[in-house]
């Protein structure tokens, strides 16, 4: 990966003098989103500026023990705060996304302010709202991105452990324990340097997927048991999941984080889908082993999209016509 001379020197020249502004993740930020901002914010802060980041809306309990958690703004429940963050920002940087329409509300106070904004994300079709952007679509993951522009930065020097913890993080969720094809001789380096910090990785493992609560166990083998569905002709399975059932297993925010996978690792299975009842949504995940492309799937039909075998989508069906148009729908691809 090789980000752009002329990018990479407005952003030296932004940084030149002290900046004061937020860092902000996608909405339902996930490892790479949080770990991602909050490397960037620490490694921003040990420099003499002043960033906070902000995070649309609350995230899953697993990501609190991350370095700099506890200063996280909530916009959902600090919403005069954040706007008065907003309005004296000289600087706003956006990671993991690239549409503000993925921040919902925040996102109209950021189009609006005078900030300069800043884009580092690894998504397909970046929305141009950004002073500068730095977009890559062949990295694994945001947290890859951060660490190489800090080493295009000469920044290398303030990648402390704790830095180390969040990027480490970022890498590890978004490549599903480096196991995803997006995971390449870059993302081990960069693994291994982290490593060199004292990072412990087996105890970042356990913090993000050795603390389930019994409940999400239960929803699981829910999910394994009555609600899988198989296709072995048309290569597809899926889970479909109710407000019923999450209020019956006291479903929390992130409970349902990788479940997709275990309907994609059936063999013969090419394409796997969640489908989640919201309160006036039904929220879809797709996954590929990486013969078909999910993303357009999710675009063409669900308003949604992604990576090219990882996206997401929403339909304002029922979820019985939902799961009736992705059958009638999913022909036409596999």
């Amino acid at each position: 990966m090789s980000f752009d001379q002329a990018t990479v020197q407005k952003l030296q020249d932004l940084l030149s003098n002290p900046q004061q502004g937020i860092v902000i993740p996608h909405k339902n930020p996930d490892g790479d989103a949080m770990g991602s901002c909050l490397a960037w914010m620490r490694f921003l802060n040990q420099q003499g500026h002043d960033f906070k980041v902000v995070s649309p809306t609350a995230y899953p309990a697993f990501l609190n023990w991350l370095p700099g958690n506890e200063s996280v703004i909530h916009f959902e429940a600090q919403e005069e705060e954040v706007k008065k963050l907003v309005n004296d920002a000289s600087v706003v940087f956006v990671l993991d996304f690239n549409h503000l329409g993925r921040i919902d509300a925040l996102g109209d106070l950021v189009k609006d302010c005078h900030a300069q904004k800043v884009m580092i994300d690894h998504h397909l079709y970046p929305d141009d709202f950004a002073d500068i952007t730095f977009s890559d679509t062949s990295i694994c993951s945001t947290a890859q991105m951060v660490y190489t522009l800090i080493e295009v930065l000469d920044g290398k020097q303030w990648i402390d452990q704790e830095i180390g913890e969040c990027l480490y993080t970022g890498i590890m969720t978004d490549t599903g324990s480096f196991k995803f094809s997006s995971t390449d001789y870059n993302t081990h380096r960069i693994a291994g340097e982290i490593i060199r910090l004292g990072v412990k990785t087996q105890e970042i493992h356990q913090k993000i997927y050795d603390t389930y609560h019994e409940n999400r166990l239960r929803l699981l083998g829910h999910l394994l048991l009555n609600k899988l569905t198989v296709n072995y002709d048309q290569k597809y399975a899926y889970f479909s999941l109710t407000k019923e059932e999450m209020e019956q297993f006291h479903f929390q925010k992130g409970d349902s984080e990788g479940i997709v996978n275990y309907a994609l690792s059936i063999e013969g299975i090419e394409i796997a889908a969640f489908f989640r009842q919201a309160e006036d949504q039904i929220r879809i995940s797709f996954r590929s082993k990486g013969k078909l492309a999910v993303n357009t799937i999710a675009s063409d039909h669900f308003e949604g999209g992604g990576h090219q075998f990882a996206a997401g989508g929403v339909s304002y069906l029922t979820m019985e016509d939902t799961l009736t148009k992705f059958k009638n729908e999913i022909h036409a691809y596999v």
